[in-house]
């Protein structure tokens, strides 16, 4: 996947090689950072409402709502994720989302860089701009994560 989570890695490890049984997760939430979170699961860069005001972690709502199944352990976004308008004065730039457990704290599942494919395989990186007004939606089909 784009940044599993070592917690998530690890966990996926033993239940694959040790038979111990990782619980799923019931929800996930997407958060959004103006920098890498790293597979550590670094909070510190989480979008905060002092910077945002409004920001609030996206609820996808139902799993087998959110994501659809595409093959080679291809997931992509079937649904919609939204996050309010940018209530406050300051600029945020956003370069990475990731995929949480709940709505506050909890535990990160995996992360991905903002940006696009291009046709060779290569990766370009597009943060996102978000100003006073501005809002930040995640349209069906433009989220793909992979299991490799």
């Amino acid at each position: 996947m784009a940044n599993l989570t070592t917690l998530y890695r690890e966990g996926l490890g033993d239940q694959i090689m040790l038979g111990v049984a990782m619980a799923a997760p019931a929800k996930h939430f997407i958060a959004l950072f103006t920098a890498d979170p790293t597979a550590a699961a670094q909070l510190v860069n989480e979008v905060t409402a002092a910077q945002w005001p409004g920001y609030a972690r996206c609820d996808v709502g139902v799993l087998a709502d959110a994501w659809n199944k595409l093959g080679d352990g291809l997931y992509r976004n079937k649904a919609r994720f939204y996050f309010e308008p940018n209530a406050g004065a300051q600029v945020v730039i956003v370069t990475h989302m990731g995929i949480f457990e709940a709505g506050a704290g909890g535990r990160m599942i995996t992360s991905k860089q903002l940006g696009t494919s291009q046709p060779d395989g290569s990766f370009q990186p597009a943060p996102k701009r978000i100003e006073s007004g501005d809002d930040l939606s995640f349209h069906p089909g433009t989220i793909d994560f992979q299991l490799s």
